[in-house]
This record gives C-alpha cells, structure tokens and sequence, in this order.
C-alpha cells in the first residue's frame, strides 16, 4: 500500500516549490543548475574521507555554509558535529537541511572550546588581505592538543571568481598558514579534482552553460563515476583544489 504522506515527505528533502522562477525581466527558469557541481561535490567527499580517517570525536566546521559539508559527515560519525558561519541566511538554510545538529550564527571570536577536527573549505578566498592573518590565528586556537586542521581553498588551475581575493598554490597556502608559528606541523598537502580533465570540460561544456542546460540522470551518474574514479585525485598543475591538513602536537 502507498504511503502517499510518506511519499510527499520525502520530496522535502529540497525545497523543490522554489525551482520555478519568474526573473525581473519575465525571464521564466524551471531548473537551477551547478556548473561545478562535479567539482564541488568531489572535493567534499574527498575532504570527508580525510575527516573522518582519524574518527574525530568532535569536529567543527568553519565557514559552514548552508551545511552541506556536515550533511555528508552526518550519519557517519559518532562525533559532535558543530557548524558556524557569519551569514544568517546561510546558517537558517543549515538548520532547515540538517535538524539536530548545532550551528551557529556569528563569528569564531566567541567560540572558547577546543576541537579534534578543525575544517575550513571554500573560506580563505573570502577573508580580504588585511584580515586574513587574524582570521588564521583564530582558527589555529580552535585545534585541541593532537587535533588537526583540514584547510581547503581553490588552486590557481581553477577559473577565478570575482568574489575571492586570490586563489591559491599549494607553497602559496602554506606560507599564508604559516603552521609553525601558530604551533601546528604540516601533515599533508593534496591536489584533489583534476577539472582540467580534456573530456570532462568537454562535457561540461556542452550541457551546463550560459544558452542551455542538458541533464540525462543516467548520463550524469556515469559522468560522476568516471569524475570519482579518476579524476578525484590530481597533482599541482591540474587540481582545482587543495586541501592541507595541519596538525597540533599532543
């Protein structure tokens, strides 16, 4: 028997209401496309698998976003899990995804406990020049004794945004983190998503841009299959992402 209640719940799991849009201009959408969904998607679940290595008892994403890092973690560990962001929309929309979790509306200034897993993915391209040693500092404070740091930013293979104030090498993240003297070690430096893949951006391309978007489900997942399996992992000159994991002494 159709549970049709169940049913309908079940498509809350996005606000699916909003995808029909009327722009300013009459411009009428029905779909909302990511063109770096790929990329996107890859590098958090690569930065998952490094979270979750260790089982971190208590684990704190900074700059969380609407969640989304944490919506993966979630499920997957026994850890606390806290997200914080200074946007309030960002953190509205996180609660609405994630119930049960704990996020909060502000900054790390006034956070005072210490963590196992510290992560900052997409965060230190925002943080103007002038901020953004302070910011480092701050988020180093936040690593207990034997915790780590997982820090991710966009590499310099990747187009850059207006809305960031740099992309990043990976000699050029490390002297900005500066780990030594804010008291952590470098465990690692990885180079994750090769989206300079020739046939990737082929496909890319030719279904996600400014005139249309063509999506096939099964199309898509043997995309994202072939994206996962060798694409995931990459070096300096075609990642378009790093991720460098600092760690504090015990």
């Amino acid at each position: 028997m159709i549970d049709r209640r169940q049913q309908q719940e079940s498509l809350y799991r996005f606000p699916y209401h909003y995808l029909p849009q009327l722009s300013d201009n009459g411009g009428f959408s029905r779909f909302m496309a990511l063109s770096w969904g790929f990329g996107y998607l890859c590098c958090l679940l690569n930065a998952a698998e490094e979270i979750l290595a260790e089982s971190p008892e208590s684990i704190i994403d900074v700059g969380c976003g609407d969640g989304r890092l944490l919506s993966l973690l979630a499920g997957r560990t026994d850890a606390s899990l806290t997200g914080i962001d200074n946007s309030d929309r960002a953190i509205a929309l996180a609660r609405a995804f994630n119930p049960g979790q704990k996020f909060i509306a502000g900054s790390i200034d006034g956070v005072n406990e210490k963590f196992a897993c510290v992560t900052c993915l997409d965060v230190l391209e925002h943080v103007a020049d002038a901020e953004i040693a302070g910011f480092i500092d701050r988020l180093c404070r936040l690593v207990r004794p034997g915790g780590r740091l997982i820090v991710g930013v966009p590499s310099v293979n990747r187009p850059f945004s207006s809305k960031h104030y740099r992309h990043y090498t990976g000699q050029a993240l490390l002297d900005q983190l500066a780990a030594a003297t804010r008291g952590l070690t470098v465990d690692k430096v990885r180079h994750v998503f090769n989206g300079s893949d020739r046939l990737f951006r082929l496909y890319s391309r030719l279904t996600c841009n400014r005139w249309w978007f063509i999506g096939c489900g099964s199309v898509e997942t043997l995309v994202w299959r072939y994206v996962w399996k060798r694409l995931r992992q990459a070096g300096p000159a075609t990642g378009h992402q790093i991720l460098a994991t600092l760690r504090r002494p015990a």
